[in-house]
């Protein structure tokens, strides 16, 4: 339903409907039918006004930040209702051989118009999460990469492995698209304690993170 109009109060009813819901699912949804029936909000309504627009005011800076310790200083213009803020990015990251892909969350809080993000939020260094495996890892790569060139007479691609591991974000050059969402909270029309219903308006600005500058 297009909302034209951001201080109209927007009512929310909650149908049941599987047949219409199965429609476009990535499996045969005319063989495969998978109902769990309806849930706890089935049956009830809610309404919600939308926050005002969001305004980015941040200036980038114009070359790629080089560190998972940079800051980035996100400011907007506050609209001083009481709203939450929240950050999502959508990263992508690529190493020359691969491509990886995923999204993180930071709860702003206050609309005050300023947030000092430290790049860490948004990256990480994949290789710290189990580093005893991943190095036992890499040995065992190393050594069936030798054994692979050793059977092919040198012919085999020496990049081959290299192309099977995911991007680190830490090593590689990204692109970070930041989400940032001004939150209203809204309210069912009777007493609900499994579930919430918010509204929000957003904006979005794109920087790049490059550890080889």
């Amino acid at each position: 339903m297009p909302v034209n109009d951001l201080d109209t109060e927007v009512a929310v009813s909650i149908v049941h409907e599987p047949t219409d819901a199965r429609e476009g699912r990535w499996y045969p949804y005319d063989t495969i039918q998978i109902d769990p029936g309806p849930g706890e909000l089935v049956g009830n309504s809610a309404t919600a006004t939308f926050p005002p627009p969001v305004i980015i005011a941040t200036q980038l800076p114009a070359v790629a930040f080089t560190s998972i310790t940079d800051i980035i200083d996100l400011t907007w213009i506050p609209a001083g209702e009481g709203d939450t803020m929240r950050v999502r990015t959508a990263t992508t990251c690529d190493n020359g051989f691969n491509i990886s892909t995923y999204g993180t969350e930071v709860l702003v809080g206050e609309d005050d118009g300023n947030e000092s993000i430290a790049m860490n939020n948004f990256l990480f260094d994949a290789s710290e999460q189990f580093p005893a495996l991943i190095f036992l890892a890499d040995i065992a790569v190393s050594m069936l990469q030798q054994v692979l060139n050793d059977l092919s007479g040198g012919r085999i691609d020496p990049n081959f492995f290299a192309r099977k591991l995911p991007a680190n974000p830490i090593e590689s050059d990204c692109e970070i698209r930041l989400f940032l969402f001004r939150q209203r909270q809204g309210t069912f029309d009777t007493a609900f304690d499994s579930g919430s219903v918010i509204a929000s308006t957003s904006s979005e600005l794109t920087f790049y993170y490059s550890p080889n500058q």
